[in-house]
């Protein structure tokens, strides 16, 4: 019987810990994404300005 109670626990447990990791995977996820679109408007605002430079 306690067998199967401490391996509920544990199951429970890992629930726990997979629930709180969730929203940490998410804003993870969505702060690469932000870095990304950043870095990308940075990279094409300077093809931009070497454009203008070229033109000049």
């Amino acid at each position: 019987m306690s067998v199967f109670v401490s391996i509920i626990t544990l199951l429970l447990a890992a629930l726990v810990l997979i629930g709180a990791a969730i929203p940490v995977i998410m804003a993870v996820v969505a702060l690469r994404d932000i870095s990304r679109k950043a870095y990308q408007s940075t990279m094409d605002y300077q093809a931009e300005i070497d454009g203008a430079k070229a033109a000049a």
